[in-house]
């Protein structure tokens, strides 16, 4: 078990702020005039973004277990179980949450909604301008498990050593902001859920060979995006010359594999 945290970078602490203006429509005002959602008008409000000197560490619980057993001499295997639960990341939020947030009082440091006098009785002014810097709200969690087995040999002619790493990617959940909906990447475009790594060695005398192949697992929603798993294989050798020259030969992705395209 550990616990951990990210100290946030320069850059989103002190960039200056930039003006734009951008539209946003004001349900809270709304919603205190009486007038329905379908009719809260929109309309375009100046906007300040950048850095925030109130920005405070990204923090992290992280939860490992592991076994590794030899069954027999030469042969390893592992299991690794983890979880990374991570609080407080640094993000920009959307105008909308931003003034919920600020309704409800809950203003992440360094943010402000400006508003005009009132109105009447529990009528927020008119919003005159809306500092929307970079602050602590995102949060993700990840969830997944490698399995390793390793084996080393010598045999009558060569030293012989094999690899396998599976990696799986169990879950991968981000919220963007506070109170809003959490969304699973996994299996998405660019989330693939499996990965896999072989690689084989075989050494003689002063010859080398090795062999290698990379596997990458399907992903896509299966609507709009599909992206097919992605194989590659590379061979080489490598020959260490007397005067201390090692010359290696190979093909890498010897199969021609195509990269998988958006």
């Amino acid at each position: 078990y550990n616990e951990g945290f990210k100290a946030p970078d320069l850059t989103n602490l002190y960039s200056k702020l930039s003006q734009s203006f951008n539209n946003v429509t004001d349900f809270v005002r709304c919603e205190a005039q009486g007038i329905a959602p379908a009719e809260c008008p929109t309309f375009q409000v100046e906007n300040f973004t950048g850095g925030n000197p109130e920005l405070e560490a990204e923090e992290a619980e992280s939860l490992n277990f592991g076994i590794v057993v030899s069954p027999i001499e030469g042969l390893q295997a592992s299991l690794d179980y983890f979880t990374v639960d991570t609080t407080d990341r640094a993000t920009s939020l959307s105008l909308s949450r931003l003034l919920s947030l600020a309704a409800e009082g809950n203003l992440p440091p360094g943010t402000a909604v400006n508003r005009g006098p009132g109105e009447g009785p529990g009528i927020p002014g008119a919003i005159i301008n809306i500092t929307n810097v970079i602050t602590n709200a995102a949060q993700l969690n990840i969830e997944g498990y490698d399995v390793r087995v390793e084996y080393d040999t010598d045999l009558s002619f060569a030293q012989l050593y094999a690899r396998a790493e599976y990696s799986h990617m169990e879950s991968y959940e981000f919220q963007s902001e506070p109170g809003g909906a959490s969304t699973e990447f996994m299996g998405e475009g660019g989330f693939p859920e499996d990965r896999i790594n072989m690689s084989l060695r075989l050494m003689w005398d002063t010859v080398t060979a090795n062999y290698t192949m990379n596997y990458i697992g399907e992903h896509g929603d299966g609507v709009s995006e599909d992206y097919d798993s992605y194989v590659t294989n590379d061979i080489t050798l490598e020959y260490r010359t007397p005067i201390g020259v090692d010359l290696t030969l190979g093909i890498l992705n010897f199969t021609d594999e195509g990269p998988v395209l958006d």
